[in-house]
């Protein structure tokens, strides 16, 4: 039977210590060119440091609060026409010594970070009720309850070479096989990272977690080689465990992936000027009124692959495994 599924709302709410995000690491070196006309309006949406300011935390933390829901109903279609609820809260938090300093100042110390993920989920699966294959909401999975979705060490660094480095719990989505752009959809078909790998390959995502070592080399604005080793340890996915699974086990497999990052056009403010209605549209450079930062993540090329070593069930059915 066709069945006819509808995203009624999705709604986010953030309470941020920083600019960039937390998973980025430290901020990257741009060309500002508001430095050099001071007169130039910039326009750019960055999170404010809301929970800094009220908690009165010291410089070297870094904290952030997020809520995301997601309502779904199927007018038509399915074994029953209903709506669902289902939520996530992540509670984010970063240690570093090199937080409030310029990156030319660091010393080795300042280029490393602790990050502490935790993440609260709540609600009901619409696609248990309808039923379908794919999730509709991309926020329910691995278990509606509180667990810790990663904990980790990072070195960045705003210079080429190795750009990031991290070990520690964290999941495979959160570097491979994903882009921002995913996120602007509800369906796990699109939401989240390419769906196709986890079906294949026991890998975990948000917010889910293995042990795992991952480094990116290469240009800061340029292309740059990932690579990530992982432990695939499917059994640490389960809700009893919230997260803080931290055994090794002798049937624990490996999983091993590269991904070539080749960005193209500009993440840099674009020159723009505002009409008399209000609205702001892209111009030369010469009718430069407004430098316009985009929301959008910058166009990127991601070719790759992975190679797993495991005990993969047969699909033959025969209960196997090889």
């Amino acid at each position: 039977m066709r069945s006819f599924c509808v995203g009624l709302l999705r709604a986010m709410a953030c309470l941020s210590l920083v600019a960039s995000s937390l998973n980025a690491g430290h901020a990257e070196p741009r060309e500002d060119r508001s430095e050099l006309s001071p007169d130039v309006e910039r326009l750019e949406v960055i999170a404010q440091p809301w929970l800094h300011d009220w908690l009165w935390l010291p410089e070297w933390i870094r904290l952030s609060f997020n809520y995301t829901n997601e309502i779904d109903a199927n007018p038509s279609g399915g074994n029953q026409q209903t709506g669902t609820y289902t939520h996530n809260v992540a509670i984010n938090s970063a240690f570093s010594s090199g937080f409030g300093k310029e990156a030319s100042e660091w010393q080795e110390i300042d280029h490393w970070t602790l990050n502490i993920t935790a993440s609260q989920r709540s609600g009901t699966s619409l696609s248990q009720k309808i039923p379908n294959e794919i999730a509709v909401e991309q926020i329910y999975g691995y278990g509606q309850t509180f667990r810790l979705a990663g904990l980790w060490l990072e070195r960045n660094q705003a210079e080429d070479g190795l750009l990031k480095m991290k070990f520690g719990k964290f999941a495979t989505f959160d570097d491979f096989a994903s882009s921002p752009l995913y996120c602007f959809y509800t369906n796990n078909g699109f939401c989240g990272q390419n769906w196709g790998i986890p079906n294949s390959l026991p890998v975990m995502a948000y917010p889910a977690n293995q042990y795992g070592f991952v480094f990116f080399l290469g240009e800061v604005d340029g292309p740059h080689l990932r690579s990530g080793t992982y432990q695939i340890n499917p059994d640490g996915a389960e809700p009893a465990f919230h997260g803080a699974d931290f055994q090794i086990r002798d049937s624990d497999g490996l999983a091993q992936f590269v991904q070539l990052n080749v960005p193209f056009g500009s993440g840099k403010p674009q020159a723009a000027r505002r009409l008399e209605d209000g609205s702001v549209v892209l111009v030369s450079e010469d009718e430069l009124e407004v430098d316009s930062v985009s929301g959008l993540p910058q166009p990127v090329l991601q070719p790759g692959g992975w190679i797993g070593n495991w005990q993969f069930p047969l699909v033959n059915g025969s209960g196997k495994t090889s």
